[in-house]
């Protein structure tokens, strides 16, 4: 068609007068003529057109649902279509409590990030020591937090402060080849050093005491009970509620000393807990510290297990009003009844410092306890809260019971009260059993003042014991002033009197009966 459509143009410029060559022009009616046989083509070559796309069009309709359908599950008559689990889910990022959260439209995905930067700095002053403080991170923190298919949760938590840390060496003794040559120390271990008149042969190594990136929480865990959480991989077991509480919430600088030395960190197991609306439960199983690996001295990993109970009698305004009793067990055993390759007991010890990380100094120190086979400790708890003022506390005592030999018992507690001086209030979870995040209310952030005692006797006072472990005692009183910005930075001071005992002197590194004031302060971002 397009060609007679040409083939008539042609023709009608023809018959134009525009050479002498032609003899005469075409009449009118010739040219209405082709006008129109033009017109009638052109009508025809628009209707072939218009069918030719009506033709290909349902042909490419077809294949694309033909190729659709395929890869579709097959459906029965009247039922609901189903999801095909490989296509892409969309994740919706937003802010969520200022925190960058990515999240499936139906909640069921959920990816977040839980970063924090913990900044220290300060200064000691004591009466007859001669101590150095520290500038130091902290923390720096950084974790991938997971909620899949709704009810599956994990975390994957990395510590990169002890990269930037003091890189010091130790020199640990190995094998003490003559005992009778040796002196017996306060605590009843043997001091590898001469003795006048006689020779101790001693070999010693020198180790790189500094350590790489720490893993913090890495777990998985299922939660499709209802109120109820197991979980398995390194975490904390459940004991202790200043211990279990997370470090971005913690109302002073750093844990009581009784909870930082009878309570457990992280390490590998398996645990479970529910709860309810006036109690939380939880227990578990749990192996020795990550960063122990029994293998490198010839011995096999232990296992011990922890148990927490929480009563709450009182729970009322949407948790502004609290009243929490909390009862703890735990009991560990270290890897500390087996020999090493070099033929000696392998030795377990408790030290602190005093509630101040960036005093580096550990002053309560029983030193090495040897043939150690397992360490019961209990503990109580008692905590309350009501609007802007709450206030928290625990007594611990711990066994150390060893073969052959006295088995020594430690104790301590500690009593803390916070106010806000603002019209702000910390939050409680019922899930946890613990105090948690502080959200302020006001353009100018959340001020709260808080006090702490705290008590840890590591003294013996088995008066029958022939060789008492003789650790120190320490009393510490903390004043804390917290200035919450927002969401995501907070500063804190705290000032620290250390009231130590005659035996607090590092196991004989230090002067002991010394009384330090400390002075510390930090910068925390979250994110």
């Amino acid at each position: 068609m397009q060609r007679r459509i040409v083939l008539t143009l042609i023709a009608l410029a023809m018959a134009l007068p525009t050479s002498n060559v032609m003899a005469e022009a075409p009449s009118n009616a010739e040219l209405h003529q082709m006008i129109l046989q033009l017109r009638n083509d052109l009508a025809e070559t628009k209707a072939e057109n218009k069918a030719l796309k009506q033709l290909i069009a349902p042909s490419k309709t077809t294949d694309a649902l033909s190729e659709t359908t395929t890869n579709q599950p097959k459906v029965a008559d009247g039922a609901a279509p189903q999801v095909v689990k490989d296509q892409p889910i969309p994740l919706h990022p937003k802010i969520e409590k200022s925190y960058l959260t990515l999240e499936s439209a139906d909640g069921n995905i959920k990816y977040w990030v839980d970063g924090r930067v913990f900044l220290d700095s300060g200064f000691v002053d004591t009466e007859k020591n001669s101590f150095n403080a520290n500038t130091e991170f902290r923390r720096l923190r950084l974790a991938i937090k997971t909620k899949l298919y709704k009810d599956w949760f994990g975390e994957f938590d990395t510590d990169f402060a002890p990269v930037l840390g003091p890189h010091k060496h130790k020199t640990t003794t190995k094998v003490v080849t003559d005992v009778s040559a040796t002196d017996t120390n306060k605590n009843g271990t043997v001091d590898a050093k001469e003795v006048k008149g006689t020779t101790a042969t001693v070999n010693t190594d020198t180790e790189d005491a500094s350590s790489g990136i720490e893993i913090k929480d890495l777990w998985i865990a299922y939660g499709g009970f209802p109120n109820t959480t197991i979980k398995v991989g390194n975490h904390k077991p459940p004991f202790s509620m200043a211990e279990l509480t997370t470090s971005r919430w913690e109302t002073f600088m750093e844990t009581p000393m009784v909870t930082g030395t009878f309570a457990p960190g992280r390490r590998i197991g398996l645990s479970a807990s529910n709860w309810g609306n006036r109690y939380s439960v939880g227990t578990g199983i749990f192996g020795d510290e990550l960063h122990l690996n029994p293998t490198d001295n010839g011995r096999a990993e232990r296992m011990g297990w922890a148990a927490r109970g929480v009563y709450r009698p009182i729970v009322e305004d949407n948790a502004n009003k609290i009243v929490h009793l909390g009862l703890n067990y735990l009991l560990h055993k270290p890897q500390s009844d087996a020999w090493d390759k070099e033929n000696q007991r392998v030795e377990f010890k408790y030290n602190v410092r005093p509630e101040a990380h960036f005093v580096d100094y550990k002053l309560l120190d029983t030193g090495n306890m040897r043939a150690v086979d397992e360490i019961p400790t209990w503990g109580l708890e008692l905590a309350g809260k009501r609007d802007r003022f709450y206030a928290q506390s625990e007594y611990l005592q711990s066994n150390v019971k060893r073969d052959n030999d006295q088995d020594p018992d430690f104790s301590g507690w500690y009593a803390m009260a916070a106010f806000f001086l603002t019209n702000d209030s910390r939050s409680y979870s019922l899930e946890d059993g613990e105090f948690g995040p502080v959200m302020p209310n006001g353009p100018l952030g959340a001020f709260e003042l808080a006090i702490r005692y705290s008590t840890l006797d590591l003294n013996d006072n088995d008066a029958a014991a022939t060789r008492p472990i003789i650790g120190g005692k320490a009393k510490n009183t903390t004043i804390g002033i917290n200035w919450y910005a927002n969401n995501n930075l907070i500063l804190r001071a705290n000032y620290i009197h250390a009231n130590l005992d005659e035996n607090a002197n590092g196991n004989g590194d230090y002067v002991g009966n010394d009384d330090l004031n400390i002075y510390g302060m930090r910068i925390e971002y979250l994110f």
